[in-house]
C-alpha cells in the first residue's frame, strides 16, 4: 500500500492484478488472490475465481475471489480462502472450506465459529482468532492431530492449549505459534522435519509472530527478527537456509 492508499503489485499470478484506482486501507494476500479492505470497511478481492461452481479434490473454483457482503475491520487470507472480522466482531468467511471433506481445498476453514473476536489470523489451510480474553479459536486442519502426513493435515495445528491467554499468533502450514500473557512463546501442531518448528527461544518477548511452512519468526520490540525451525537451501547461495 503506498502514501496515497493505492496499490503496488509485482510477481505472478492473479492476485498481483490489483484494481485501479482503488483505496485501500489494509490488504491480504492468498494463493493466486487477494482482498483489499477499504476505509468505509467494505472489502474489495480479486484474482482466483469469483464463483463456487467447482470447489472440491483438485478443484480450486471456491469463490475466493468473491467480495463479500457487510463490513469489515479486519481481513486475512489463505489458500484458496478468506476471512474477515466483521464491524460487530464476529467472523464471516468465504471461498474453500465451507464443508470438511479432510482433502484439499476443503478442510472447513470456512465454518466461522459461534462468538466475537478482536483479532484473526490465517494459516495456510487454518484460522485462529482471539476473543478479548486472549482466548484463542482456531478452526479448518488441524482440528485433530489423527492423520499428519502427506496429504493428510490434521496435525493439532488448530489445537492451541487450553486456558491459555494470548497476546498475539502466528499461524503456519501444519504449526501454530502463539505469545502467552507472561510474554512467552508456545507452539504447537507437527515439526514436520523434525528441526525445532516448534522450539520456540526462550526468554524472548516478541511483539509479533509469523510462520512458514517449517519455520516461524518472532519480532522483538527493538525491532530485531529472530527465526527458528528449517529453510530449505535452494542452492542459489543465498542465507539464510538449512536449520535455523
Amino acid at each position: 500500500i503506498e502514501s496515497e492508499r493505492t496499490l503496488e503489485c509485482w510477481g505472478e499470478g492473479q492476485g498481483t492484478q490489483a484494481p485501479d484506482g482503488e483505496l485501500f486501507e489494509a490488504i491480504a494476500l492468498g494463493f493466486d488472490h487477494a482482498c483489499g479492505l477499504r476505509a468505509d470497511g467494505t472489502v474489495r478481492c480479486w484474482g482466483g475465481l469469483s464463483s463456487d461452481d467447482e470447489c472440491g479434490f483438485n478443484k480450486y473454483d471456491c469463490g475466493q475471489g468473491s467480495s463479500p457482503a457487510g463490513t469489515f475491520s479486519q481481513i486475512v487470507a489463505g489458500h484458496y480462502s478468506n476471512c474477515g472480522l466483521t464491524t460487530a466482531g464476529t467472523i464471516d468467511c468465504w471461498g474453500a472450506g465451507t464443508t470438511n471433506d479432510s482433502v484439499a481445498p476443503n478442510w472447513g476453514q470456512g465454518i466461522e465459529p459461534a462468538g466475537t473476536f478482536e483479532r484473526i489470523f490465517a494459516g495456510v489451510w487454518h484460522y485462529c482468532a482471539l476473543d478479548a480474553a486472549g482466548a484463542a479459536t482456531c478452526w479448518g486442519a488441524g482440528t485433530t492431530n489423527d492423520s499428519c502426513g502427506g496429504p493428510n493435515l490434521n496435525c493439532g495445528q488448530a489445537m492451541p492449549p487450553d486456558e491459555t491467554s494470548f497476546k498475539t499468533l502466528g499461524l503456519g502450514w501444519m504449526h501454530s505459534c502463539g505469545v502467552r500473557a507472561d510474554d512467552s512463546t508456545i507452539c504447537w501442531g507437527a515439526d514436520r522435519l523434525g528441526s525445532g518448528d516448534l522450539d520456540a527461544p526462550p526468554g524472548v518477548a516478541f511483539q509479533q509472530l509469523t510462520a512458514g511452512k517449517n519455520h516461524s519468526c518472532g519480532l522483538e520490540p527493538n525491532g530485531a527478527a529472530i527465526c527458528w525451525g528449517f529453510v530449505p537451501c535452494g542452492g542459489d547461495g543465498e542465507d539464510p537456509c538449512g536449520t535455523l
